[in-house]
């Protein structure tokens, strides 16, 4: 889900703050490694284990909207050194899976502008924080 996910919020990010943004991911190097400690590439849990996960960046920020599902924040804003993220994608190698994911996104997209919500407040506050880019 964290996928679709991001696929959806860098669409929003990019519309709402006018600077561009970035799929990453990290992804265990092979099925074995996933949920442990030997990975060093994914998401990094407080107990050091790594899991497959996507998300967005700026230049300087981090926007993750669900690594909850990992245990941690619903929302997550930081700063690209947190010692929580290992990227070894970049969004040219996720092409195939943007490509693939990218239609339900889409209706969610649509969807949110049909909403008008740029006015909302947590957007704000993304736009502010990425002002500092």
């Amino acid at each position: 889900m964290c996928r679709y996910t991001s696929i959806f919020l860098k669409a929003v990010l990019e519309d709402c703050t006018h600077k561009t943004w970035f799929l990453v991911a990290g992804r265990p190097t092979c099925k074995e490694y996933e949920g442990t400690s030997q990975s060093g590439f994914g998401f990094r849990t407080f107990d050091g284990l790594f899991f497959d996960h996507c998300w967005v960046q700026s230049v300087n920020i981090i926007a993750d909207i669900t690594a909850d599902q990992f245990g941690d924040e619903k929302v997550i804003l930081t700063s690209v050194d947190d010692f929580r993220y290992h990227p070894n994608l970049a969004e040219a190698n996720l092409r195939p899976d943007i490509t693939k994911l990218s239609r339900r996104p889409a209706k969610w997209l649509l969807e949110w502008h049909n909403l008008n919500c740029i006015g909302d407040r947590n957007l704000r506050m993304i736009s502010s924080i990425s002002s500092s880019d």
